[in-house]
């Protein structure tokens, strides 16, 4: 009878324990790799939740500024600012006068029905590290407006920065917290223009 050549034999104890090895880090590997990708994931969610939160409430602010009235006085300061809005409904029925502000960290808004009413307050976005303003006469910008009667600014600077949260760390990029809306105010264009008119025709 022939014998093989080559006797077949195990593993040794050394090669099982390596085999576990190299098994045991391919699993923690793909292991971290899921973690770190529902971790991407949360945090572009979360990011993404705060720029559409970002972007309705500079929508809310742009929307009452577009439908600003000469009536009253609009004022404003490089953090607040208070006018009489008109959207919707031309004339006296649809005015009410409304007020943005930070309280807290949070950017409130307020409205006062025309005549008799109470107040409503809303909160529009929080989390809110710096609510800036600037206004814009027609010539240059400033961060303070104190208008005479019926006199509205042409367009309005909004800056919203957000703070951070509990991923960001110091050392990234603010940029991504900062969120920039110029608002034209068509009432005083027109008004602008209305003027210009009348000193061409003088």
């Amino acid at each position: 009878m022939k014998h093989s050549r080559f006797k077949k034999r195990g593993l040794t104890l050394l090669e099982v324990i390596l085999a576990m090895g190299i098994v045991a880090m391919v699993i923690l590997g793909v292991q971290g790799l899921y973690a770190y990708g529902l971790h991407c994931r949360r945090v572009a969610d979360e990011e993404g939740s705060r720029a559409q939160s970002a972007r309705g409430a500079l929508s809310a602010l742009a929307a009452d500024l577009r439908a600003a009235s000469g009536v009253g006085v609009f004022s404003g300061s490089s953090g607040q600012m208070g006018f009489a809005s008109c959207p919707g409904r031309p004339g006296p029925a649809g005015l009410r006068y409304v007020g943005f502000s930070v309280s807290g960290n949070e950017l409130i808004r307020r409205e006062w029905p025309r005549g008799a009413g109470s107040e409503n307050s809303e909160t529009l976005i929080d989390n809110v590290a710096r609510f800036e303003l600037q206004f814009f006469d027609g010539h240059s910008w400033s961060e303070s407006w104190t208008g005479r009667q019926g006199r509205l600014p042409r367009a309005v600077r909004i800056r919203l920065d957000l703070g951070k949260t509990s991923h960001e760390t110091e050392a990234e990029s603010d940029e991504e917290n900062v969120f920039i809306l110029w608002v034209t105010i068509p009432t005083a264009t027109e008004a602008a223009e209305e003027e210009t008119n009348e000193e061409e025709s003088i």
